[in-house]
């Protein structure tokens, strides 16, 4: 059970599983070759570890099977050294890599240190004639020694194999040599092309360093923070809640064109033209005036029926609409004196609109709140002339953007 449980940790640290986030693996490559020196050196011992070179490459390869993404990478598998190809020109997934391991376990876990001469070179040649159509970036992993004491120079194999395939071939060697000649053969292998590397063996037993290693060749991860489908770095809208919709950009949809994602919007497809509230809902009209009448009168001074005429004009041009007359007044006088005069004037503008422009009653409302809701200090003039005002609050007939 604690085996169990420790294998789990690991894959979760190999795939960086996320309850909030998630990360999107891109394959770097669309090809990569294994190359297994099977050779008789191989069957030796490896430094002070106590297993032969073949078992750790085994075990290697056994902990990448896990490590390796399910991208449609195109694969092969090969022994050189005893030239044979395990699969070749398949599509790489967990389960087909481990029955290729189940083939290859009993060759490598029980390998003698009798075995054919090192010909790794001979293999490369061997390999770029085995796989001549080889479509976009090849990543080739040997898993070598380096002795070579056979056949042609592997540095000028692994040259040759570079330029049949377009230039697009990154070596990658995983190192089990035990000197500095076989050493440095591998190294010249892995510089081809400036674009592969080397470690050895020993430090891939280190599942962090292998991970780290796997994930160099085959992937790139990219972080997506808030799991929309859009990566961080390309995501205008960092935040955006689980579940949403979102455009390319990473932001969620606005498909009114309102300034409100659709997610919010609570009148989903308001015209262009008219300005909208925090819920993407149109903004009703709303005209404040300053209408003064005489003293204890509700009678309207000429001087505001150019006002009144445009109100009028207003609800003619909207005729599913109505208004709401609101009168206020400032703090002089009795606060029941004041609301009874609200009313009346209201009153008073409401006769106005449908005496003149025949409107139907039921369209328009009169209210008055007195000096309840004053927006001015009652204590200076300037004040108590911002209060007495008359608001024309429209239903139907909406702000328009300026």
């Amino acid at each position: 059970m604690k085996k169990i449980f420790v294998s789990f940790i690991f894959l979760m640290f190999v795939f960086n599983f996320s309850v909030y986030a998630r990360d999107y693996t891109i394959k770097k490559i669309d090809n990569f070759i294994i190359i297994i020196d099977m050779s008789g050196s191989m069957g030796h011992g490896y430094l002070n570890s106590h297993k032969k070179k073949s078992q750790m490459v085994y075990k290697t390869l056994n902990n990448m099977a896990y490590m390796i993404p399910d991208l449609g990478y195109n694969y092969a598998v090969y022994q050189v050294c005893g030239f044979k190809p395990y699969i070749k020109n398949a599509i790489y997934s967990t389960n087909s890599f481990k029955d290729v391991l189940e083939k290859l376990k009993p060759k490598l876990v029980n390998k003698s240190f009798f075995g054919p001469p090192t010909n790794l070179g001979k293999g490369l040649l061997a390999i770029d004639k085995d796989l001549p159509n080889l479509k976009g970036k090849t990543a080739v992993l040997i898993f070598s020694d380096g002795g070579q004491n056979s056949g042609p120079d592997p540095v000028s194999a692994a040259k040759t194999f570079y330029r049949d395939h377009n230039k697009m071939v990154c070596f990658h060697v995983i190192s089990y040599a035990t000197n500095k000649r076989d050493r440095k053969i591998l190294e010249d292998i892995a510089r081809i092309g400036g674009c592969g590397n080397i470690v050895d063996g020993k430090d891939v037993t280190c599942r962090k360093t292998l991970a780290q290693f796997v994930q160099n060749i085959f992937y790139i991860r990219i972080k997506d923070s808030d799991g929309d489908g859009v990566p961080d770095s390309m995501d205008w809208c960092p935040k955006t809640p689980k579940g949403v919709k979102v455009d390319k950009d990473g932001c969620p949809y606005d498909s009114d064109h309102d300034g409100i994602y659709d997610y919010l919007d609570k009148c989903p497809n308001t015209p262009s033209k008219y300005r909208v509230d925090n819920s993407g809902c149109p903004i009703p009209l709303k005209i404040v005036s300053h209408i003064n009448f005489k003293s204890n009168s509700a009678e309207i001074a000429p001087v505001y029926y150019k006002l009144l005429n445009r109100i009028g004009k207003l609800l003619i041009a909207n005729n599913n609409s109505k208004v709401t007359i609101v009168g206020h007044t400032d703090n002089i006088g009795s606060k029941e004196y004041n609301k009874k005069l609200s009313e009346r004037r209201a009153l008073a503008i409401k006769h106005y609109l449908i005496k003149k422009f025949k409107i139907d009653p039921a369209r328009i409302k009169a209210v008055g709140f007195g000096e309840s809701m004053p927006i001015a200090n009652n204590n200076t003039e300037e004040g108590r002339s911002k209060n007495r005002r008359v608001e024309f609050h429209f239903k139907g007939i909406y702000e328009l953007r300026k």
